[in-house]
């Protein structure tokens, strides 16, 4: 945000820069004030553009537990997922680890997770009959100074989810 800004004045800068060099001073108040503004729109949009190609760079970010649940049962499976929209589409296969997350009251709920490079399975040997899912976010740190400089908005994606299950259950 901070570059936005930046960008804002020298562009104001520049454009008093350009009209004293210009060295016509019959140019009229109204169109040295657009001068200045039109200098200060691009400087803006200059440091905008610097904001987004160097956000995910050089703005850190922070890991965040969002679910720690107990679960029932875990089992993996294979699925195709398709979209199609007046003949045109897409389709793709995918793997997934259907799960059953245990409820306060004791009840299920079934959910799925993408198996992928961020799942961890530990065999636990302190564990036997139940299970746990942790999923962890990498959140923005917006506590950050490079994020008051560079960064326009939070983003967050799973940084890993940890399935710990009892000894001997994971089979292949």
């Amino acid at each position: 945000m901070i570059v936005m800004i930046l960008g804002a004045v020298l562009g104001v800068i520049w454009s008093v820069y350009c009209l004293r060099l210009d060295g016509n001073y019959s140019t009229t108040a109204g169109q040295k004030t657009f001068t200045l503004a039109l200098f200060a729109v691009v400087g803006v949009f200059f440091g905008w553009m610097i904001c987004v190609l160097l956000q995910d760079l050089v703005v850190p970010t922070k890991e965040v537990t969002q679910i720690n649940v107990e679960l029932a049962a875990i089992r993996t499976s294979d699925g195709a997922r398709s979209n199609f929209v007046f003949g045109t589409g897409s389709s793709r296969s995918a793997r997934y680890y259907r799960v059953y997350v245990r409820n306060i009251d004791g009840s299920v709920t079934p959910m799925e997770i993408n198996a992928g490079v961020e799942v961890r399975i530990k065999e636990d040997p302190n564990l036997t009959s139940r299970g746990y899912w942790t999923q962890v976010l990498a959140v923005t740190d917006r506590d950050s100074l490079w994020f008051s400089c560079f960064g326009l908005r939070s983003k967050e994606k799973v940084a890993w989810n940890l399935l710990q299950v009892p000894v001997g259950s994971v089979v292949e």
